[in-house]
């Protein structure tokens, strides 16, 4: 913990300051004397002084802290001597405390600083909701810090773990300044789940950020059967591979168009796998099959025949 600072606030009428001091005079002098700096939460306590009171004489004081107002009228004891404390939990919003001192027309104003605890917790996304596999894409992980009060952090170390859907380990380093940080992270590894541990000084915060593959770069078509007879009695079955730039399945639900000579079909990947069912040409000849994605292309052929397959 930093060491705080004393500060000695000395206020007089027709006296002379010498050293922090007032010279004995005939009139009244006011003297507060207390720490700069207070952790949030915790008491403070300020020592009045008055030289040539009159007994019974008493001290106006008001703190002003955010929203609130903490006041209290002191009686200054013997030699002209009294505490004032600003009980626990009080205190509690870090910024700057005006504490006022009135004493007849003597009025001193005192700047308290009220310092975050702790983090005591963290919220933490990322700016994206998915981004593309293989270190393509990155998103930013934004951390918010505060204190068992919500106040914001000054300083603080942002520690990422990051693990890839093999389980592959990348760490990220950054910094908090008052209360926020910000730190952007690679995409890692294949497709699925990227798991990310956010941590700060014993606060943690885990998320989940899919990364998905990239758009279709590979189709694969085939036909089952790819050869069939003309008696009308079977039907036909299309099965589509379509792969991403590594050869991973692409995100399911893409679309794939199938065209024929009197129409087309649009089935839907799943696990990079489309299926399109139709009823057999019952003509003998051969029949093209044309999947597209983009322009990314492939096509298989249908033979239908008169009596045997295997001719």
């Amino acid at each position: 913990m930093r060491p705080f600072r004393l500060a000695v606030l000395v206020v007089c009428l027709g006296g002379l300051l010498y050293g922090g001091w007032a010279l004995a005079t005939s009139r009244p002098l006011l003297e507060v004397l207390a720490i700069d700096e207070v952790m949030a939460g915790t008491d403070w306590t300020a020592l009045i002084r008055v030289r040539d009171m009159s007994d019974g004489d008493t001290v106006q004081v008001v703190a002003f802290h955010g929203l609130s107002r903490i006041e209290e009228t002191i009686q200054l004891g013997t030699g002209g001597i009294a505490e004032w404390t600003i009980a626990p939990q009080k205190l509690t919003q870090s910024g700057t405390t005006l504490v006022v001192f009135q004493y007849g027309e003597l009025q001193t104003r005192f700047y308290l600083s009220v310092l975050a605890e702790q983090p005591a917790s963290m919220q933490a996304f990322t700016t994206d909701n998915s981004i593309r596999a293989y270190g393509l894409d990155q998103t930013e992980i934004i951390s918010m810090v505060a204190d068992r009060f919500g106040n914001p952090i000054k300083h603080a170390k942002i520690v990422v773990e990051l693990m890839n859907p093999i389980g592959e380990r990348q760490i990220y380093f950054s910094n908090v300044s008052n209360g926020f940080g910000a730190i952007a992270v690679q995409s890692y590894g294949k497709p699925g789940t990227l798991r990310l541990n956010v941590m700060t000084e014993g606060v943690e915060q885990r998320l989940l950020l899919p990364q998905h593959p990239t758009e279709p770069h590979f189709i694969t078509l085939t036909l089952e059967p790819d050869c069939i007879l003309n008696d009308g009695l079977e039907r036909i079955e299309l099965h589509a591979t379509v792969l991403d730039l590594l050869h991973n399945a692409v995100i399911d639900g893409t679309i794939l168009t199938i065209r024929w000579a009197n129409g087309y079909g649009t089935p839907l990947t799943v696990g990079g796998k489309a299926v399109l069912r139709l009823p057999a040409p019952q003509a003998v000849g051969e029949y093209g099959y044309l999947a597209t994605i983009g322009e990314i292309q492939t096509s298989a052929t249908l033979r239908v025949a008169d009596q045997n397959c295997s001719e």
